[in-house]
């Protein structure tokens, strides 16, 4: 249901060197210096998590505790007691008193992930805490103090659901006094490189691996890839590759086949180039013809491998002559 987290040992720190990422530092670093809520959005994948930690571990409740909780994991029957905590004996099941994650949060931070999932009596429930700065367990009578920063996050705009009414206005402005929008890594490109680096480095360590880059031409398919799982998609492709690599280098036959198909019908289309693909696999056809097929020549020529000249072999659906 939740994390916490006491280790402050390894600050987060969120990679890239773009204009926009030192835009959002400004942000994080400003979030940081006083108590004020923070609002996180972004597509899935952008790092809100990171970003909150960050905010965590450069603020003056640095030494206490992390709390992290999704909201969609919280059923109704469940939200009252993980937020709020529950006295022994107040509904079945209850055999001892339980901090809820604002309490557990106590003097540091706690976290509320995809926070637009909340109904809106959890949400009326939020907002009293949050104004209050009091909660009542789950059968109990005595208020408890909160004193506790708090940072949520949303995988989808709030505005357009306060505008449905099915999120409410008054704790939409209560939640956003600090606004945070993280891009989507199609809009910072230049920063991939940097981000494979640092995946690399630690996945060498986690893998046993020495891998040392990533090919050119490896290279040239992720950043020209539209990346719509965001770092979090990168992350897990850098480590798949490296993870198969025979080299000490990630090669293209590496990479997930929907990376290098997508990458090139992306640039194809925003380019208009219709029959670019065609000519491609005429190029490649030409090669082999010229070799009578010896595939081994042909991607030297090419200046492929051999697997990658084979799946662009089936990607064109070329034949050798007198086969069928």
């Amino acid at each position: 249901m939740g994390q916490v987290n006491n280790d402050h040992s390894d600050a987060p720190v969120l990679v890239g060197s773009s204009t926009t990422m030192a835009e959002l530092s400004r942000l994080i670093q400003t979030a940081a210096e006083s108590d004020i809520t923070v609002l996180i959005s972004g597509e899935s994948g952008t790092g809100k998590t990171l970003a909150a930690r960050r905010i965590h571990f450069l603020s003056g409740r640095c030494n206490g505790p992390f709390v992290q909780t999704n909201c969609a994991s919280l059923t109704e029957t469940l939200l009252d007691s993980e937020l709020f905590g529950h006295e022994q004996g107040s509904f079945t099941g209850a055999h001892r008193q339980h901090a809820g994650r604002f309490e557990l949060a106590n003097t540091g931070t706690l976290f509320l992930d995809e926070i637009e999932e909340l109904s809106r009596r959890a949400q009326a429930k939020l907002l009293n805490v949050i104004e209050e700065r009091t909660l009542t367990r789950v059968g109990g009578e005595a208020e408890v103090r909160t004193n506790v920063r708090l940072i949520v996050a949303a995988n989808r705009p709030l505005q357009p659901l306060v505008k449905d009414n099915k999120f409410r206005r008054d704790l939409f402005f209560r939640l956003a006094e600090l606004a945070i929008t993280m891009p989507p890594l199609r809009e910072r490109r230049e920063d991939i490189p940097e981000l494979i680096r640092h995946f690399i480095s630690r996945f060498n360590r986690e893998l046993g691996k020495n891998i040392h880059r990533v090919a050119d031409a490896a290279m040239a398919q992720l950043i020209g890839y539209n990346w719509p799982g965001n770092v979090r998609e990168l992350r897990n492709v850098i480590k798949g590759g490296m993870a198969t690599a025979a080299h000490d280098a990630v090669w293209i036959e590496d990479l997930p086949l929907t990376v290098e198909m997508n990458t090139q019908d992306s640039r194809a289309a925003s380019a208009g180039l219709s029959t670019l693909e065609a000519a491609k696999g005429a190029h490649i056809e030409k090669v082999l013809l010229a070799v009578n097929w010896k595939k081994v020549d042909a991607a030297r020529i090419l200046g492929i491998t051999r697997a990658t000249l084979n799946r662009k072999i089936g990607r064109h659906k070329l034949v050798k002559p007198g086969r069928k």
